[in-house]
């Protein structure tokens, strides 16, 4: 256990880790006057300090700012929380904790009313209409505790968790709790795993498709040519030189197609969010609804490693595909072509 946060805090800075600040964490529920909508939350009291240290969520506050975030009554929320609430920025929204308190009339839940100081805008749906940020000291009256709850840490490379989670234990000289994004998340990693397998599967047989299409179009062109390159053969050109000419034949169809199908592809993900837009508008139907994939956008990046492999693949394949067939030059003799001519 851990009996000050913000010493333990100050302490497991290092050069794995880039911040870390306590805080406050709890369920609870939102309504707006009247009680007319109800949605649960999870509550954080952070700091304004820890709040701008999320660089994730400080660059995209959307709305409002965090100006006397520390000592007034103010509330940071999602915007899909908003959206889902019908509130903005400036209107009084009322917190409800499922801790309660003794009265005279017996237990009622901890309540108090928050004006909205900011709206951020994350891209992640659970995350923006889930979390609402507090000031620290408010979370310990809402929540009735005294002191922090948990402590935050960004690090530097977030792919390196296992030397992070070793200096954390290092610095502070005892065996903690320590929970990660990894570990979190792990559901959605392996099921965004599952389905870069999947689509990688499904975009190679449209490949092998595409390759045994340009198969049968070598194939078919050999035989028509089959006279033409017994006559070739008569004045001289060698096997090897008439595998050469239908291995030209094909990688001029095939290259431009692959050129012009990898631009196509750019561009695709260049523009996906706004095709996305485009085909919701059109449509008049949520295509990709934040609330059934986690996320409220289709994230695409262009990985130039990526983009050459598939260039590779795609020639690999094409090259095969009209080798294979330009073999049977091999077994043409000109003797036989041409003997009925």
């Amino acid at each position: 256990l851990i009996n000050d946060y913000k010493s333990a805090a100050s302490t497991i800075k290092g050069s794995e880790v880039l911040f870390a600040s306590e805080g406050i964490a709890g369920e609870g529920m939102v309504t707006i006057k009247g009680g007319s909508k109800l949605q649960g939350v999870i509550i954080s009291g952070i700091t304004k300090e820890g709040f701008l240290n999320r660089k994730l969520l400080a660059n995209n506050i959307t709305k409002g700012d965090l100006e006397g975030f520390n000592e007034g009554e103010d509330i940071i929320i999602g915007s899909e929380l908003a959206f889902l609430m019908g509130v903005k920025k400036g209107d009084i929204i009322n917190l409800i904790s499922p801790k309660t308190r003794s009265t005279a009339f017996g237990s009622i839940p901890i309540h108090k009313t928050f004006r909205i100081a900011a709206i951020f805008h994350v891209g992640i749906y659970f995350y923006d209409s889930s979390f609402v940020f507090i000031p620290f000291k408010t979370a310990e009256v809402f929540f009735d505790q005294q002191g922090a709850s948990f402590i935050e840490v960004v690090v530097h490379n977030p792919n390196n968790l296992e030397g992070a989670k070793n200096q954390i234990q290092s610095n502070l000289k005892r065996n903690i709790y320590i929970s990660d994004w990894q570990s979190e998340n792990k559901s959605f990693i392996d099921a965004i795993s599952m389905q870069k397998s999947v689509m990688f599967f499904i975009l190679f047989m449209f490949l092998l498709l595409a390759s045994f299409i340009v198969f049968s179009s070598i194939s078919s062109l050999i035989v028509q040519k089959n006279k033409t390159t017994a006559v070739l053969k008569t004045i001289g050109l060698s096997s090897f030189q008439s595998i050469l000419v239908f291995l030209q034949v094909g990688m001029l169809a095939i290259i431009p197609a692959i050129l012009l199908g990898t631009l196509l592809g750019c561009i695709f993900v260049l523009k996906l969010e706004d095709i996305k837009n485009w085909l919701e508008t059109l449509t008049g139907n949520k295509i990709f609804d934040g609330a059934h994939y986690f996320l409220s956008y289709i994230p695409s990046k262009l990985e130039p490693t990526i983009i050459v492999q598939i260039i590779i693949i795609s020639l690999s394949c094409s090259l095969l595909a009209i080798f294979l067939p330009s073999l049977k030059v091999l077994k043409t003799k000109p003797i036989d072509a041409l003997k009925w001519e």
